[in-house]
């Protein structure tokens, strides 16, 4: 009889920002399609068919087709794509930077081989330049009853920048301060600087909300910020060339005393959409990438099994400027066993990309939840199945 061991991995407590050092960003050459720093890379960039990169994207993923017999609905793909624009407007040495030996694969290097329309500068530019493309495409079920890819990717700036409630983000950050109010539970005054990451989705709903609270005094705070996002209606999305598009964004909450001070820093306060942190990032994705590996990598002990051992274990970790992890250590765990399996898993995980602040590389502090359960009473063999948190709060450390 097979046993499905469920491993639900919770990125739900803390990610501490800690020590910085000031370090020198690099900047690949090339435009990346999916990315706001493209124009800022040259003022001379290629256009496709009186578009950018960002028209050329969405032509890749309307050419696109999937099989259901391979592809499934809401199933999310990531590809980079590198090739070369010649002068007569076509293309040519094509590649992806990491092949994924999946059948859309073939398809993507197919269409971006043959396109054409292309246009170059004038002048001022390398011949010998490679553009990347960069897809995030989740796919959908379309009115044709065939699957299709949309872009998933999040942006920075749009053509039209979302609204909420039929202003811009200002009137949505005093929504939330009126939300939760100005006491804490013991009736003391919040005197917190808070800073809240989330994506705002094509529909005007949010996602991938994450809460950081500079002072690190309380879970209260984020955790009644966090459910005053839940409840919070939904924004007019973003729009680019005509379509609805994902926007990440980054607001600084104040309350009581830093209110003051807060509104006193111009620049912050009316770019209310700037990214001021950024959490590193693995393997080209989010959290819920990192859960993927570990739901992937992560193996039930079979003695653990044999003696029916299960709970949580809750690990503490560092990843370092160079996006290494260091400091592992089980801070709460039902059994040696099983903190010695979550141990080894994450020590070989591979590197993330490190968080910045203000354009300084920075360490990061998670606390990460691991639940193991065995949901039937025999066992012959051991399968994993995953279940992501909802949340991901983190906290800034003095």
């Amino acid at each position: 009889m097979i046993r499905t061991l469920f491993l639900t991995v919770s990125l739900l407590l803390l990610a501490t920002f800690t020590a910085f050092a000031a370090a020198a960003l690099q900047i690949p050459q090339g435009t990346t399609a999916g990315s706001d720093s493209a124009v800022k890379r040259s003022a001379r960039l290629p256009s496709f068919r009186g578009g950018d990169m960002f028209t050329f994207c969405n032509y890749v993923l309307e050419n696109l087709t999937f099989s259901d017999n391979y592809y499934t609905e809401g199933e999310q793909i990531k590809l980079v794509v590198r090739f070369r624009i010649m002068k007569n407007g076509k293309v040519k040495d094509t590649g992806l930077t990491v092949p994924a030996d999946d059948p859309v694969d073939k398809q993507v290097l197919d269409i971006v081989q043959k396109s054409t329309g292309w246009t170059l500068p004038l002048s001022g530019r390398d011949p010998h330049r490679m553009e990347t493309l960069s897809l995030n495409m989740i796919l959908v079920r379309g009115a044709d009853g065939a699957l299709h890819a949309e872009d998933y990717f999040a942006y920075k700036k749009a053509d039209e920048m979302p609204v909420f409630e039929g202003e811009g983000p200002r009137k949505f950050k005093a929504w939330i301060v009126e939300q939760v109010g100005d006491v804490w539970p013991d009736g003391s005054p919040i005197n917190e600087c808070v800073i809240v990451h989330f994506v705002i989705e094509k529909d005007g709903s949010m996602s991938d909300v994450s809460v950081l609270d500079e002072q690190t005094l309380s879970e209260w705070l984020p955790e009644r910020i966090g459910a005053v996002l839940d409840a919070a209606p939904r924004w007019t999305p973003a729009v680019r060339q005509g379509k609805n598009v994902r926007i990440k964004a980054s607001m600084s909450l104040a309350f009581g005393e830093e209110a003051a001070e807060l509104a006193a820093d111009t620049i912050r306060n009316d770019d209310a959409f700037q990214v001021y942190e950024e959490i590193p990032r693995f393997q080209g994705g989010d959290l819920n990438t990192f859960r993927q590996w570990v739901s992937q990598h992560l193996k039930y002990p079979v003695e653990a099994l044999k003696q029916q051992v299960e709970g949580r274990v809750v690990i503490r970790f560092i990843v370092e400027e160079d996006g290494s992890m260091s400091n592992i250590e089980v801070v709460q765990s039902p059994h040696p066993l099983l903190s010695q399996a979550a141990v080894q898993t994450l020590e070989k995980a591979p590197k993330w990309k490190p968080g910045m602040r203000d354009g300084q590389l920075m360490r990061v502090k998670f606390t990460v939840s691991l639940d193991f359960r065995i949901p039937f009473s025999n066992l012959e063999a051991a399968s994993t199945s995953f279940g992501s948190g909802s949340r991901s709060n983190f906290n800034q450390e003095r």
